[in-house]
C-alpha cells in the first residue's frame, strides 16, 4: 500500500488491487471499472465502502455522429417497409 496522500495522477495510475490512502482512515483499492473507497468505523468496527466508477470520455467525433445518423436513417427505412407490408398483408386478408 502506497504510504501517502492521494492526487488525481496517482489515483488514475493505479493497477487492478492497488490500494492507496486517500485521506486519515479512508483508502481505496482500484477494481475493473473503476474505485472502492472503504474505511473502518471506530464506533462500531464497521466497514463502509462505496464504489466509485471510472469516468468514460465520449467521442463525439464526427465518425461517431454519422454512424449515430445512419443508424437511424436505416431503422426509418426498416420501418417503412414493415409498414407497407404489414399494409399490404391487411388489404389481402380483407
Amino acid at each position: 500500500m502506497k504510504n501517502k496522500t492521494i492526487n488525481l495522477t496517482d489515483l488514475m495510475d493505479m493497477k487492478i488491487h492497488d490500494v492507496i490512502k486517500v485521506q486519515h482512515g479512508v483508502q481505496a483499492v482500484r477494481v475493473p471499472g473503476g474505485w472502492i473507497y472503504y474505511s473502518q468505523t471506530t464506533v462500531d468496527s464497521n466497514l463502509v465502502q462505496t464504489f466509485v466508477p471510472e469516468p468514460i470520455q465520449i467521442d463525439y467525433s464526427d465518425r461517431i455522429l454519422k454512424q449515430y445518423k445512419k443508424g437511424i436513417e436505416d431503422i426509418v427505412k426498416y420501418e417503412i417497409v414493415l409498414g407497407l407490408v404489414f399494409l399490404s398483408i391487411y388489404f389481402l386478408l380483407k
